[in-house]
């Protein structure tokens, strides 16, 4: 949970216009930024050796998209409210772009550090696992982001911190208990996600621009 609260609080900054995601992101936080990056991208992948590259481990650092690209969101929604649908995919387009590219640093930098300890040959995932569970992710965090805008204009920033921890509570329990399925459900999942972004959006539409 103290990953959870750190990213959350990473992201209580100022709203970014496009083109500035990181310009205006304070040093505060950016620490904890790195600090992650370094957690997840390196240490991990230094421990875990070889393993980090099985496709369920690379399934779910993929995933990880949708637990930068929520606390993201909340941060820009809950500063003002947009008013047009627009400006609120904007928004909601820059905390994914966030989410994904935080997500594919980490994966690199994973990646390298097992290559540098095991020089002897090249040593990669699965390329299709991985395009799979990156479009998964990507997807997820779309969901998640247009979930935690829509929850920050209906109830508040606090209410959609609640339920969206709780959401990767649960997650993290479905994946202790059965994480192979993680890389199972990466296709049927993202169709899955891209319905649930409709409703959703329709959901945001009531809120930015009600009848």
């Amino acid at each position: 949970m103290y990953v959870h609260a750190t990213v959350y609080e990473l992201h209580r900054v100022e709203y970014h216009p496009v083109g500035t995601m990181f310009e205006r992101m304070p040093l505060k936080s950016i620490g904890p930024l790195l600090l992650l990056i370094a957690l997840f991208g390196v240490f991990v992948p230094w421990m875990r050796g070889l393993s980090f590259l099985d496709d369920t481990m690379i399934s779910a650092y993929a995933s990880l998209c949708a637990l930068f690209a929520a606390p993201y969101a909340i941060a820009q929604f809950s500063r003002d409210r947009p008013q047009k649908m627009g400006e609120a995919f904007r928004r909601i387009g820059m905390s994914v772009l966030y989410g994904v590219a935080v997500t594919v640093v980490i994966l690199l930098l994973g990646i390298i550090t097992v290559n540098l300890s095991y020089r002897r040959s090249l040593h990669l995932p699965s390329l299709d696992v991985l395009a799979e569970s990156l479009l998964f992710g990507a997807l997820l965090a779309l969901v998640l982001a247009l979930l935690a805008g829509w929850m920050s204009l209906r109830f508040s920033a606090g209410s959609a911190r609640t339920a969206l921890r709780l959401v990767f509570f649960g997650a993290i329990i479905a994946f202790y208990y059965s994480p192979a399925r993680l890389t199972e459900i990466a296709l049927p999942g993202a169709g899955i996600a891209l319905l649930a972004a409709g409703g959703i959006t329709w959901l945001l539409r009531g809120e930015v621009m009600p009848q």
